[in-house]
C-alpha cells in the first residue's frame, strides 16, 4: 500500500470516528463531542491537550492599562532614589569625599549629635594652643612633653585632656620636628597604639583638613575604642595630625561623637607653636 493510499484510509476513518462520536449517545456525564477541524495545527494541539505559548514578557514593558506618562514617572522616581542614596552615602562617609586621596574636609558641618555650646576656653602653655569646650567639663593640663618616637595612650602625662564622662574626651599634643624631619618622614615613623592603627588604614590615602589656617591629616574617623570604655557607650575616636612651622600637633576626640562634633572643636582650636614647651636635648 502506497503512502497515499494509507493517509486516504486514516482521514476516512478519523471522519467516521468523528461523526460516530457526534451522531452517538452522549456519555455518562452528558458530554457530546463536538466537530473538530484537523486542518489547523493550532486545534490539532489543542484538542490532545498542549497549551498555546504566551509571548515572552519584554522588560519594561508597562502593564496593560497604565499610562505612558504613569510608566515615566515610574521610571524618574526609581533613578531619584537612586541617585539620592548615592549622594547620602558619599556625605555621610566624609564631608568632601570619601576616604581616600588628599580630600579637603569642610569645617562646621551638619552633626546629627548635638554639639554643646563651646564657650569656656583652655590655654595650653605646654602644647601651645587653646581651644573652646563646652561648661561643666574636667581639664587635666600635660605635665609632660611629648617626646619623638614615643606612643601617646591615653591618659598619657603629655597630653592634654579635657572631657565629661558619658560624653567626650578631647585629648591634645605636641612636639617639634626633628632636624631634617618632614612631613612624609614623620608620618612614615609616626606609631600608634594598636586600637588605633588598625583604624587608620592607608596613611597615604588620609584625607586633608585645616586647622587654624594649618594643613593636616584626618587620620581616625569613628574608630571604635576599646581601651575605656567607662567613658561613654558608645566611644568611637577620630583624630587629626596637623603640622605648623617645625612642629606636629596630634588631636583626639572620643566618646558619643560624630565627625560633626569633632569639626566643631577643631574649628575652635588656635595653634600658638611659638610658646610651646619642649623637653631638653638628649646627649
Amino acid at each position: 500500500m502506497t503512502d497515499r493510499a494509507a493517509k486516504g484510509e486514516r482521514a476516512a476513518f478519523e471522519r467516521a470516528l468523528e461523526r460516530s462520536l457526534r451522531e452517538g449517545p452522549p456519555d455518562e456525564d452528558g458530554y457530546r463531542a463536538e466537530a473538530v477541524d484537523f486542518s489547523t495545527e493550532v486545534q490539532v494541539r489543542s484538542s490532545i491537550g498542549f497549551r498555546a505559548r504566551r509571548p515572552a514578557a519584554r522588560v519594561g514593558r508597562r502593564p496593560p492599562g497604565v499610562s505612558p506618562v504613569i510608566a515615566s514617572l515610574d521610571w524618574v522616581a526609581l533613578v531619584l532614589v537612586v541617585v539620592l542614596a548615592g549622594f547620602a552615602l558619599l556625605h555621610r562617609t566624609i564631608p568632601g569625599g570619601l576616604v581616600g586621596g588628599p580630600q579637603s574636609v569642610e569645617q562646621g558641618g551638619a552633626s546629627p549629635i548635638p554639639v554643646p555650646l563651646l564657650t569656656e576656653t583652655f590655654v595650653s602653655t605646654r602644647n601651645g594652643f587653646s581651644v573652646g569646650y563646652p561648661k561643666g567639663w574636667s581639664t587635666t593640663a600635660a605635665a609632660s612633653s611629648w617626646r619623638p618616637n614615643t606612643l601617646l595612650p591615653f591618659r598619657s602625662p603629655a597630653l592634654d585632656e579635657l572631657m565629661l564622662v558619658g560624653s567626650a574626651r578631647l585629648v591634645v599634643a605636641s612636639q617639634r620636628l626633628e632636624a631634617g624631619q618632614t612631613e612624609a618622614s614623620w608620618i612614615a615613623s609616626y606609631g600608634q597604639d594598636y586600637f588605633l592603627r588598625r583604624c587608620s588604614g592607608d596613611r597615604a590615602k588620609w584625607p586633608r583638613l585645616t586647622v587654624d589656617g594649618a594643613t593636616g591629616y584626618l587620620d581616625l574617623i569613628g574608630c571604635p575604642v576599646a581601651a575605656d570604655q567607662a567613658l561613654s557607650t558608645p566611644d568611637v575616636a577620630f583624630g587629626a595630625i596637623v603640622f605648623v612651622e617645625n612642629r606636629v600637633y596630634r588631636i583626639g576626640l572620643d566618646g558619643h561623637v560624630d565627625l560633626g562634633y569633632f569639626e566643631a572643636i577643631l574649628a575652635t582650636l588656635r595653634l600658638d607653636p611659638a610658646s610651646a614647651i619642649d623637653p631638653p636635648e638628649i646627649p
